[in-house]
């Protein structure tokens, strides 16, 4: 019993030994193709698959590297060795990607879809993987299949929205297969859309996502909408700014309602709302030496308050307001206006121009220095065959003078602006 004890032991052990020889074996094996590997070259990659056959990263990256190297590849040894990664690894999406690379190189159309459908698969949100299917389906002309395929890129929010309009659009002109087929019901990349079609002139694209937008009471904040107002006044066109604006009063009626008076085109003339800081509302730039803000009056009304430190000789122009017009009618524009103190010869005041051109239409109201009792001043202008668009701002010029560093403050409330009768 005892000897038949020690047979078995013996065996036990010797099996062990074998197994520990075996294991260390291989792991010399895989240290020595891993060596190779970390080389790099097409040799050495070759030598790391002989010494390490099971490892699907070997032949993988060796197919890569032939093509990415040889001017002479052989198409059918690269497919052939991502074939085995995918062999080896069978729920691998990358290896399978590569595949169908190797595929589409190799001009098998057929194989490079069934590759890339079988990598979606495993993968089914993988942006880079629709990327790619989509850019295949762009190839074959399926516009429509690509189209679904850039959503679920687009979705994934980890490729730029402008990158995959561009590929969207040059795939196919047809906006409204872009909005069915690929733009989801979210607001932001619907308003992406907007911003994207119009920087590229592309307006009624546009004005057709815009409309979308809309339909679908999708919910947004109004400083959203400013960039595509900013394009509109940008491209001039001044027909759709106005009807983006009134869309943007009845979407939001507290914010917008209260800034637009009946028979007024100044937005926010009584300054009973903060400033936009877009749009068809007032613009303020900071300015050193300069305060802006709105100052509730004594009478109950609001008025904009300029005060000016005395640190410098300003040529200032930092409130203003773009006012979309008619061409070649007569305009009446007015506001009361109030000083205090206000220093130099040269203070602030109205001035009205047309943007594109000055000689068209420039006209300045009075200066206001010293202290002045509130008052209303009037301007009155025509405008030119070609203006569409005038600003309405007030300046302060540098002064000639050599004590002509400005220091008071000015008041304007109840400013108007409207066609003359």
């Amino acid at each position: 019993m005892l000897e038949k004890k020690e047979r078995i032991a013996f065996v036990a052990r010797s099996l062990l030994t074998i197994a520990l020889f075996f294991s260390a074996y291989l792991a010399a094996r895989q240290g020595i193709a891993a060596y190779h590997f970390r080389r790099g070259q097409p040799d050495d990659l070759r030598d790391a698959i002989r010494f390490d056959p099971q490892n699907p990263e070997y032949p993988d990256t060796l197919a890569s590297a032939i093509h990415l190297y040889s001017d002479s590849a052989n198409a059918d040894l690269i497919v052939r060795l991502y074939k085995t990664s995918t062999q080896l690894s069978p729920y691998n999406s990358q290896y399978w990607s590569d595949l169908a690379s190797g595929y589409d190189w190799a001009g098998r159309e057929k194989d490079t879809l069934d590759a890339l459908q079988h990598a979606i698969g495993l993968f089914p949100n993988s942006p880079e993987l629709n990327w790619k299917l989509a850019n295949f389906y762009v190839r074959q002309g399926h516009l429509t299949a690509a189209l679904q395929s850039l959503r679920t890129v687009l979705m994934s929010g980890q490729v730029p929205s402008n990158e995959i309009f561009f590929l969207a659009v040059r795939a196919t002109r047809d906006d409204q297969a872009i909005l069915n087929e690929m733009l989801p019901p979210q607001a932001p990349l619907l308003i992406d859309y907007i911003n994207y079609q119009s920087e590229a002139g592309n307006i009624a694209a546009a004005q057709h996502a815009w409309n979308r937008l809309f339909e679908l009471h999708l919910p947004f904040k109004l400083q959203e909408a400013l960039p595509y107002l900013e394009i509109l006044i940008d491209k001039r066109d001044s027909e759709t700014l106005e009807r983006t604006w009134s869309d943007l009063r009845e979407r939001f009626p507290s914010e917008l309602g209260p800034r637009i008076s009946e028979g007024n085109l100044i937005t926010n003339g009584s300054f009973q709302m903060e400033f936009l800081n877009g749009g068809l509302d007032w613009r303020v730039t900071p300015t050193d030496g300069v305060t802006v803000s709105i100052n509730k009056e004594p009478q109950g009304s609001n008025s904009l308050q300029i005060e000016f430190d005395g640190s410098r000789n300003l040529d200032y122009s930092g409130v203003l307001q773009i006012v979309p017009v008619k061409p070649s009618t007569k305009y009446v524009f007015s506001a009361i206006v109030r000083a205090q103190q206000i220093t130099t010869d040269s203070g602030p005041r109205f001035e009205i121009f047309d943007p594109d051109d000055t000689s068209r239409l420039f006209v300045s109201g009075t200066s206001l220095v010293g202290s002045t009792a509130g008052s209303r001043q009037e301007l009155q202008f025509s405008t030119n065959a070609h203006t569409r668009f005038v600003v309405v701002r007030i300046a302060r010029p540098p002064s000639d003078k050599f004590a002509n560093k400005v220091s008071g403050t000015a008041w304007f409330r109840d400013v108007r602006l409207s066609p003359e009768k």
